[in-house]
């Protein structure tokens, strides 16, 4: 009687053992997710820690994606681009929350349906130099690049690394030429440019003028327009973007199912607006679907 006892008290205690770690063992069991965020403000803005609240547009997507999602093991990285591909073509589960689609990077990866329709790159200007380039915009308000270059000694501030697509790309080697240009080495470099007058305009995208101009202290009383540009498109489609690999695909399904929501359009929508010059606003009001 004494034995059966025993070893009545030892099954006890083994299953409440078991009971107690399983949650533990259910943790690890989950598919891990490693979020490959650069910090490429304003979408993705690093906080002490490398923490997933960050104040960026695409964090705040992202904090939402990772709270409607708990059954992967999510953990963040705060490294460069060129590590995510890296780590994503030799293993499943490596992603990235804000990324635009090219066909090589359709090679090693899956991409989300469009998560961020945001303004593209635009010209760049103070109110005083708004007042010269308005003449020039078309009907629907953009800007005609050969009218741009009619006008006498604008001065413009560019990076000669950053690639803005064919249209401008192609300008801006004809004000090379022109010596209207003055060389800067990042966008946030010409936004203080702007501010101090020494050139006349930029081109970068919106937000990131928004951003820069309210990091920079000497650039606080600066009011900054920014304008369309024929021929540029209009909206960037930024996407998730995970490893193709079967959690990969999971991760990006699940993501897929949440765009389409109220809950996550109002998660980086007015993160995103808030950058924006008012012109910008405007346009982006009337260009991407209603929030």
């Amino acid at each position: 009687m004494k034995i059966n006892v025993r070893r009545g008290l030892f099954k006890c205690a083994l299953l409440v053992a078991l009971l107690a770690v399983s949650p533990q063992i259910a943790a690890e069991a989950l598919p891990e997710i490693t979020w490959i965020v650069p910090v490429f403000p304003p979408a993705t803005i690093a906080t002490a820690g490398g923490s997933v609240g960050g104040l960026g547009y695409a964090d705040r997507a992202l904090a939402l994606v990772i709270q409607r999602t708990p059954e992967f093991d999510h953990k963040i990285q705060r490294v460069n681009l060129a590590r995510f591909v890296l780590l994503a073509e030799k293993q499943d589960g490596i992603c990235n929350p804000a990324l635009l689609m090219t066909p090589d990077r359709e090679q090693i990866l899956v991409f989300s349906d469009p998560a961020y329709p945001t303004l593209g790159h635009r010209l760049i200007t103070t109110a005083k130099g708004a007042e010269k380039i308005r003449p020039l915009l078309s009907k629907n308000g953009a800007l005609k690049l050969d009218d741009l270059e009619a006008l006498p000694d604008l001065m413009i501030g560019h990076g000669r690394t950053r690639v803005f697509g064919v249209e401008i790309d192609a300008f801006l080697r004809r004000m090379d030429e022109r010596r209207l240009t003055y060389d800067v080495n990042s966008t946030s470099t010409a936004i203080r440019m702007l501010s101090l007058q020494r050139i006349d305009y930029t081109f970068a995208t919106p937000v990131e003028a928004g951003y820069y101009l309210q990091q920079d202290d000497q650039s606080a009383d600066t009011m900054l327009t920014s304008f369309a540009v024929e021929g540029v498109p209009h909206l960037m489609e930024g996407r998730f973007a995970c490893s193709k690999g079967p959690i990969g695909h999971e991760m990006i399904a699940r993501i897929n199912a949440l765009i389409p929501t109220a809950e996550f359009k109002k998660s980086w929508w007015p993160a995103y607006e808030g950058w924006l010059d008012e012109n910008a606003r405007r346009d982006a009001t009337a260009l991407v679907p209603t929030h």
